[in-house]
């Protein structure tokens, strides 16, 4: 799958417009639009802003890697941010960040996948609220 097709797939994903995508990544629709349809390519500080956006590696935009570094974090709360107050949905994205905290530890304690200190916050996990 090339730039166009996975353009498209994370921003569906995403639950997002073609007019929400441009705003977020400062271009016009047109100019998603024409990015879909293959008939141009974004340079390279777009290109970074879709990345970020999506959380994934410029190389899985361009088509070089199949992997994508995306968690479904970014899907879930635009999915559940039309329905939801903004607690609510800071309430399951914390919630979220306690199952894979919680996965890290068993990793760690079953030495299966031992990581160092800090490698969390690395990942993007939010701290624990007290």
């Amino acid at each position: 799958m090339k730039f166009p097709k996975r353009l498209t797939y994370l921003r569906r994903r995403a639950g997002l417009t073609q007019e929400k995508l441009a705003e977020l990544i400062c271009i016009s629709r047109p100019t998603v639009s024409l990015y879909e349809s293959g008939k141009r390519e974004p340079n390279l500080e777009t290109l970074t802003r879709i990345a970020d956006l999506f959380n994934v590696s410029v190389d899985y935009l361009i088509g070089r890697a199949d992997l994508t570094l995306q968690s479904d974090t970014l899907g879930l709360y635009y999915q559940v941010n039309k329905f939801l107050t903004p607690e609510v949905v800071d309430e399951i994205l914390s919630f979220y960040s306690y199952l894979i905290e919680k996965t890290l530890e068993e990793w760690n304690l079953n030495k299966a996948n031992p990581l160092k200190d800090g490698d969390s916050k690395a990942m993007g996990l939010k701290p624990k609220r007290q």
